[in-house]
């Protein structure tokens, strides 16, 4: 499913896959002097659940002391790029993804322009055309953390997918013929 929505000057973009939701932001050039970047705030209808996503960019000055990798709300430090990928969503839920330019300082960003964009998940059980990311980069850097954790973990870490806290990660679960992996999802 492909959205596009203008609002306020800012364009967002979404485009949902099965497990992936790619956000593509565009902000006028005149207006971007002081620009921090974007806050994602996620409302999975499916599921009845709402929460600003999260980044690992923090802006040293508003949170000196975080661990790297720490994981931060993107309304306290917004993203500093023109794109962001969503890889926790699940195949037929349907979510609005409101996205907001902050202007300000990074210890007290300010809301300038948002947009909301609805968009389902594609469900891989039907239809006549299918869209699959590759959530391997992305992902990757989710699962930096978790390197080194071994099987006996493994309860914590369904633990912390169930509650939102890392997006599903793709692992190699089952094996094909000629015992080649194939990829499955955790």
């Amino acid at each position: 499913m492909r959205r596009k929505l203008t609002s306020q000057g800012l364009a967002v973009r979404a485009i949902a896959g099965t497990h992936a939701v790619l956000l593509a932001m565009d902000y006028p050039e005149a207006r971007c002097p002081g620009l921090l970047g974007f806050g994602i705030h996620r409302t999975d209808h499916t599921e009845e659940e709402a929460y600003w996503l999260s980044g690992t960019k923090v802006f040293p000055s508003a949170n000196p002391g975080l661990a790297p990798g720490s994981q931060v709300p993107t309304r306290d430090h917004p993203i500093q790029d023109f794109s962001w990928g969503d890889y926790s969503a699940k195949p037929g839920h349907t979510y609005t993804y409101r996205v907001v330019a902050f202007k300000g300082t990074p210890g007290a960003p300010v809301p300038v322009a948002q947009v909301k964009v609805k968009v389902t998940a594609e469900s891989p059980a039907g239809g006549d055309h299918d869209i699959y990311f590759n959530r391997g980069t992305g992902a990757s850097q989710v699962a930096a953390p978790l390197r080194g954790i071994g099987l006996e973990s493994a309860p914590r870490v369904f633990h912390l997918l169930k509650k939102r806290r890392l997006p599903a990660l793709p692992v190699w679960t089952r094996f094909g013929r000629r015992g080649l992996p194939r990829p499955g999802v955790l």
